[in-house]
Parts: C-alpha cells; structure tokens; sequence
C-alpha cells in the first residue's frame, strides 16, 4: 500500500490521537483538526488524499456540512471522505451519502476497514 495523505478530524482529542499515531505507524503523512473551522483549513492546507472525519464535531458546523463544504471546494476535487460515526442506521447512512461521503466507518474502527479504503484509493 502507499503511503498517503490523511487528515484526521475528530473532537474527541484521545480517539483522533490514537488514529493519527497509527496512521503515521502505518507511513502515512498526517494532519489532524479538531472541529469544523480547523478541518477546512488544514484541508486547503495540506491537500489530503482520504479525509477520516467525525460527523459529530461540536460547534456549529457538523461534519456533515464540512463534507459539503469539502465537496465545493475545487482544491480538494479528488479527496476520499470517509464519515465516522457511533451510529449505525438508515436515516445516517442516508445523511451521510447525501453529504456526499464515499466511505463511512462506525466506531470502534477496525483497523482492516480503514487498510481496505486505503487500499481502494490504491486503485483508483
């Protein structure tokens, strides 16, 4: 697998280190944020390939309005948005591909969903 660019965006600052620390075990280069405000800027910043982010950032924007956002947004044409959630129901699967995510994951991630989207952008 190559090594890719990640931006990892979760308000919960233990779960985004953990995953930030074993995406940079696994060689890849990444970014973290930590609320919506920051997840744009450092999107633009850094130009992240796959984009692991929490739909339930606090403050007022959401990750699903920061997906929409990210969609617009012609710098970042290309990325890989992958939703992250603790629910697992047809009204947020249906929210989540509105908002026009490729991927959602539901806490606790295994380590082999995350390898296998990597994996797909291999691919593409």
């Amino acid at each position: 697998m190559s090594a890719r660019r990640i931006l990892v965006v979760d308000d919960y600052a233990p779960a985004s280190q953990a995953l930030t620390r074993l995406l940079r075990l696994g060689g890849h280069v990444v970014e973290s944020a930590a609320n919506a405000e920051q997840a744009m800027a450092v999107a633009v910043a850094f130009r992240p390939e796959v984009v692991l982010l929490d739909i339930n950032l606090g403050g007022a924007n959401d990750g699903l309005a920061v997906a929409r956002w990210m969609r617009l947004e012609a710098r970042l044409d290309g990325v890989i948005l992958v939703a992250i959630t603790g629910r697992c129901d047809f009204e947020i699967k249906d929210r989540i591909t509105a908002a026009g995510f490729d991927h959602y994951l539901v806490k606790p991630i295994p380590v082999a969903d995350i390898e296998n989207i990597l994996l797909d952008v291999d691919t593409r």
